[in-house]
């Protein structure tokens, strides 16, 4: 008797695997802060962990400043990376589901606004989904595999002895496990582990 197949759950993660955070937030901090341009890289280098604390003026406050960036539109403004929407529309059409996984919500008051924003970038920059879930523990959530560059979530995963793949951000380099620094080595790498986009039901 045939084994039954299903479809391979992909869980996609949006900023700094799908979109350029880091850069939109420095981007907004030399504004806010009237960094000159040729100086912002020496206020806000790249991040030496997921806090930023080693931008000028973060210190311990980043999620007020990143909750101020998002109230002035970050997320609306986030560039997409490139080739995700091209390779994630041939996983798509290779019959993966795709379930887009976000962490945003960091402060109460503002969720309207996340959300609101999430869909409209996901749509503006042709990003497909079939499941679309803002949640803090993505453990919680069923994935076959994981893409995602936040180290608690990475973490999280392998301690679980879950499939992840590191979408390489500054943060994210001392963690070990198979690693991505495009979308193109992302589609290659979920392609060798799922060859035709179906698992074992």
């Amino acid at each position: 008797m045939d084994k039954k197949q299903r479809k391979v759950v992909l869980g996609i993660d949006i900023d700094g695997t799908v979109g350029g955070y880091i850069e939109c937030l420095r981007e907004y901090m030399a504004v806010k802060f009237d960094v000159p341009e040729d100086e912002k890289w020496n206020y806000f280098p790249e991040p030496s962990d997921y806090n930023f604390t080693n931008w000028q003026y973060v210190f311990s406050d980043f999620k007020n400043l990143h909750s101020e960036a998002v109230a002035n539109g970050i997320y609306e403004e986030m560039a997409v990376f490139p080739q995700a929407s091209e390779k994630l529309w041939k996983l798509n059409d290779e019959d993966f589901h795709l379930r887009v996984m976000t962490s945003r919500f960091v402060k109460h008051g503002q969720n309207y606004q996340v959300v609101n924003a999430t869909g409209k970038w996901l749509d503006k920059h042709n990003i497909p989904y079939r499941d679309l879930m803002f949640v803090h523990e993505k453990t919680d959530v069923f994935v076959d595999i994981l893409v995602d560059d936040s180290p608690y979530n990475i973490e999280g995963y392998q301690a679980l002895g879950r499939k992840v793949i590191i979408f390489d951000a500054p943060y994210n380099k001392h963690l070990e496990g198979p690693r991505v620094y495009n979308w193109e080595q992302a589609y290659a790498l979920i392609k060798e582990m799922f060859p035709n986009g179906m698992i074992e039901a």
